[in-house]
């Protein structure tokens, strides 16, 4: 698993996920996640009590950090790899410039996380990259925290996993990421960055559609050419159940809401349960619904 500097070339989005220490895994319902950020909020703190000394405990092989395609990366606040126990010719580098084949600057964006003045701010990766058990780039996640050394030098450690499996909280801020920009840039522009395959709210296959009151599906990333303009206001899901009813009631008592639609799957026959997370927003006097959805990618017995 790579996820040092040369690894980002295909990064797309960085998502902060503001929460208190204390309760930094229980917002995640898969266990691969909750481990993956107890390893480096860990790693932070080893750093924060021993400084640059915790990389020489990062590189032993076999050991808690490093193994069984699971290491740590380390950056300082200019963009420098100070650590990388798998492409150690990238240590001692500034990479602060590099971008993903569309120019996405994805080194500085992740520079992005010393400007939040916590010093435990930390927030997940999203990008696209080469699994060698798959012919085609695959969505990978990765966890950064930030980390101030006895000496006060900050770093960001992280770490991460292909396929990383969709959790509520990537949606909820997703789609809070997209209601800012409704609110500071207009329509416009939004619209314009939810119809765009390479902006930061198409990640890990979720997209956002925007729905007005009327049931009109004003934007729609899964259909971005179609001429005909739909209405959802009569569909049912295989349930039997009215999607934007569900959706118009709950967010008529709560600004955001979960569901749940039952929908064919496309993959193989039968069902399949869509958890489907809407935010109620006024732009101009116009209520529109910012909707985003997923198939839970393990049942919940399984986490």
């Amino acid at each position: 698993m790579r996820i040092d500097c040369l690894s980002m070339i295909f990064g797309l989005f960085f998502l902060f996920i503001p929460f208190g220490l204390g309760a930094e895994t229980e917002i995640y319902s898969y266990r691969e996640n909750r481990e993956l950020v107890s390893l480096v909020n860990r790693a932070a703190d080893l750093i924060r009590q021993t400084g640059e000394a915790a990389f020489n405990e990062f590189a032993k092989i076999d050991s808690k950090w490093l193994g069984n395609q699971r290491y740590l990366f380390v950056y300082d606040s200019d963009g420098l790899c100070v650590f990388d126990p798998v492409e150690a010719g990238f240590v001692g580098r500034n990479l602060s410039n590099l971008q993903d084949f569309h120019g996405y600057p994805v080194v500085s964006r992740m520079l992005d996380l010393f400007s939040n003045p916590d010093p435990d701010a930390a927030g997940w990766f999203f990008y696209l990259w080469e699994d060698p058990r798959h012919s085609t780039p695959v969505w990978k996640g990765a966890y950064v925290r930030k980390a101030i050394s006895p000496t006060g030098r900050a770093y960001a450690v992280g770490s991460g996993l292909y396929r990383v499996k969709v959790e509520k909280v990537f949606v909820e801020n997703l789609i809070s990421d997209a209601a800012d920009l409704l609110a500071s840039r207009g329509k416009a522009v939004l619209f314009s960055e939810l119809l765009n395959p390479d902006s930061r709210f198409q990640i890990l296959d979720l997209h956002i559609s925007v729905l007005a009151g009327n049931g009109d599906i004003l934007v729609d990333p899964a259909f971005p050419n179609l001429a005909r303009k739909r209405n959802v206001g009569d569909y049912t899901d295989g349930a039997g159940r009215n999607f934007f009813d569900v959706i118009r009631n709950s967010l008529s008592i709560s600004e955001s809401a979960w569901s749940l639609r039952i929908l064919p799957r496309y993959s193989r026959s039968g069902m399949a349960r869509h958890l489907v997370f809407a935010r109620r927003v006024v732009q101009d006097g116009e209520i529109l619904y910012l909707t985003a959805s997923f198939i839970p990618p393990t049942p919940v017995w399984m986490k």
